[in-house]
């Protein structure tokens, strides 16, 4: 039982991870993606 627990949240973070990694937007040239603490991306100047 605590194996497949394990297993259950390990997945949601790896998922969690990767729906960060996808959701990074692209900014213009001279501004960068910042994640910033309310969980939402933003293009900030370099």
């Amino acid at each position: 039982m605590k194996l497949r627990l394990g297993f259950s949240v390990a997945l949601v973070a790896v998922l969690f991870g990767v729906w960060v990694l996808l959701s990074k937007p692209s900014c213009l040239t001279g501004y960068k993606a910042s994640f910033v603490p309310p969980a939402t991306w933003t293009c900030v100047a370099e």
